[in-house]
């Protein structure tokens, strides 16, 4: 007699087969990776020149702090901007300005009409007058000056290396 393929005692345990591997993941997941690997080195490369490039407006901020800190006139403040001003563009542009032209370039960089018309004003007025800083306006003047510092607009990196003349041509 044969046995009968109904009987439970022919069924067996189902056996499950293994799991799928995470590893190693298909082309598409390589692909981005690579992609996220890559965007993120340009993102770092940025950023670190970035920092790099403002080095000269963290140390014109760092010596504002000590010139209020520490007092000084007018001519030295003023010298301090030109030193900040130094670093972002060519010196023929920038060295031989003073009065209203250098007050004009701080402005004109610097989107305000703080050194025109404002407290800045007082810096175009540093060779004639005493060059003590009036105890009540300093707040005031080392604000526009702070402001300055830390967001001029400065000429691209290119654009400053052709106008000093030390670019491609």
């Amino acid at each position: 007699m044969e046995p009968d393929p109904a009987s439970l005692s022919n069924l067996h345990d189902i056996v499950a087969p293994e799991p799928v591997s995470a590893w190693p993941p298909a082309a598409g997941w390589w692909v981005v990776i690579t992609l996220a690997v890559a965007w993120l080195a340009i993102l770092v490369a940025h950023l670190a020149a970035r920092h790099h490039r403002n080095a000269y407006r963290r140390a014109g901020l760092t010596e504002l702090a000590r010139f209020k800190a520490g007092g000084g006139g007018l001519t030295e403040l003023s010298v301090l901007l030109k030193r900040v001003a130094l670093a972002a563009w060519p010196r023929e542009d920038v060295a031989s300005l003073t009065g209203d032209a250098w007050l004009q370039f701080l402005d004109s960089t610097g989107g305000t009409k703080d050194f025109t018309s404002g407290a800045g004003s007082a810096l175009g007025k540093a060779a004639t007058m005493e060059n003590a800083i009036p105890e009540e306006s300093l707040p005031s003047l080392l604000a526009c000056c702070r402001r300055w510092v830390a967001e001029h607009v400065s000429p691209p990196p290119a654009e400053r290396l052709a106008r000093s003349g030390h670019g491609p041509k």
